[in-house]
């Protein structure tokens, strides 16, 4: 399929390539290979005019969709070749109108590799189908995602993607972001699936009423070195687990689960009467970017649960479940992340993972395709950090030495910084690693700046000379 094809428009090869992405999904089983890849640009559900919300590009029969291959044919790469399937088949550039979903899988066993995925639009309440799956609609399928992007999608369950009835949901290489519902911002997935999340990232979506990701009596949820970050809802967990008609098992490994600011907590567990639900976590981070939290996990039901954490970062609030090698922070604002959610080298995170289960998984590499265990140690997180830390090794020393002193620690309007030393600036960093504030003066207004924990770090003509951990009330 190429849009921009002037051939016989019969599939043949790209030259003939159909310009109607639905003309080729329509080809009949056997008539020809069930692979239809696809050039660079934009393709909508509306069989060259304005659709129907009823329209959609509908994946049955075993066929797999690849796109990124560039106009007129060549090698696939879905970065240069961006290949988009819109639900905005009225053109308005809004939800209002779009198809219920840019993409249904129905009863197939399919690849969808290297497209764009959005404008979906399931918001028929009421309705079972069209109120699920904005970006895509999965039914009694196996499908894998690989090197797929959903974004900009809304639906009242499972914005960017439902999933029931789902034998394998895979997605690989994946990114979840700017998408909507009530239920599952960006997921949702119930029903006797399997749900895979491996080396992807679920980041700025928003739940209006609840979590980002909600597994709902589904059978395994397997997520992997993964980023589940900076999600916001009216009740805003990251994960919510809710199992009421069956036994729920789930598995996270190195991966990093962060609060979005209004977060209340990170994972919610909602059990019924005589049902099991088994969480386990390995080298998983959990923290927030702010102290104006509920707690981190919270149980309902008080039914049977099991919630193991094994060498895991758990930040701030209380937790629940047994807690094996971790790391435990009563105060948020001790992981010093990067903007992109990487530990900085001198992370607490660093070298604090369990080697065991990454070799007994054969993970090699992290999210960003980096060595997976830098060092004797492997991190926690989704990523390793690929740099040792000299901060660390000399930050006591250095501050033994160097006669900074601020005060007062926590701070409400004014902080104040007394040194004898000349040239000495000032910055202030979030937990994320994000400088909010720099100065070189001896009072420095801070009443700008959120309720929460920042780091104070020292300079003088560039080179570091300490730090402090500062609290601001």
């Amino acid at each position: 399929v190429d849009h921009t094809a002037t051939g016989l428009n019969d599939g043949s090869s790209w030259a003939n390539a159909f310009t109607d992405l639905q003309a080729a999904l329509a080809v009949p089983s056997g008539a020809c290979p069930n692979d239809i890849y696809i050039a660079a640009g934009t393709y909508k559900p509306s069989a060259g005019g304005a659709g129907t919300r009823g329209i959609f590009f509908d994946v049955d029969d075993n066929q797999s969709l690849i796109g990124g291959f560039p106009n007129g044919g060549g090698d696939y790469n879905p970065v240069a070749n961006v290949t988009i399937l819109s639900g905005d088949s009225d053109g308005d550039g809004t939800w209002a109108g779009n198809a219920f979903h840019a993409l249904k899988v129905t009863n197939s066993e399919s690849y969808i590799v290297g497209l764009t995925i959005q404008d979906g639009n399931a918001d028929a309440a009421g309705t079972f189908a069209r109120e699920r799956g904005g970006g895509v609609y999965a039914i009694g399928s196996t499908v894998q995602f690989s090197d797929v992007i959903l974004t900009n999608n809304n639906a009242i369950y499972g914005g960017g993607v439902f999933a029931t009835l789902c034998p394998v949901a895979l997605f690989s290489g994946c990114t979840l972001n700017n998408n909507e519902a009530d239920y599952g911002g960006a997921m949702y997935h119930s029903n006797e699936t399997n749900m895979y999340i491996w080396e992807s990232r679920i980041v700025d979506n928003n739940a209006r009423v609840r979590v980002a990701i909600e597994i709902n009596n589904s059978l395994y949820t397997y997520i992997r070195q993964s980023v589940i970050a900076n999600n916001a809802s009216t009740n805003a967990n990251a994960i919510g687990f809710i199992a009421t008609n069956r036994d729920q098992d789930c598995d996270i490994v190195n991966s990093t689960i962060i609060g979005e600011t209004k977060n209340k907590r990170l994972v919610t567990l909602q059990i019924g009467f005589g049902d099991n639900l088994n969480v386990n976590c390995w080298n998983t981070i959990f923290a927030h970017q702010t102290s104006t939290f509920d707690k981190n996990f919270v149980a309902f039901n008080n039914n049977t649960y099991t919630f193991n954490l094994t060498n895991c970062y758990i930040q701030g609030s209380t937790s629940i479940g047994t807690l094996t090698n971790s790391i435990y922070q009563a105060t948020a604002g001790d992981l010093i992340l990067n903007a992109d959610y990487s530990l900085s080298q001198c992370s607490p995170g660093v070298n604090a993972g369990d080697n065991a289960i990454v070799s007994a998984i054969g993970i090699t590499e992290d999210i960003a395709g980096n060595a997976r265990t830098f060092g004797t140690t492997v991190d926690m997180g989704a990523y390793e950090a690929q740099t040792t830390c000299t901060l660390r090794e000399t930050q006591e020393e250095l501050t033994e030495t160097v006669d900074i002193k601020v005060s007062p620690n926590p701070a409400t309007d004014v902080l104040n910084i007394r040194t004898q030393l000349e040239n000495v600036t000032v910055s202030i960093v979030d937990i994320l690693g994000k400088e909010v504030l720099v100065s070189q003066e001896n009072e420095i207004n801070v009443s700008r700046l959120a309720h929460g924990t920042y780091f104070v770090n020292f300079y003088q003509n560039g080179e570091f000379l300490s730090a402090e951990k500062l609290i601001i009330k």
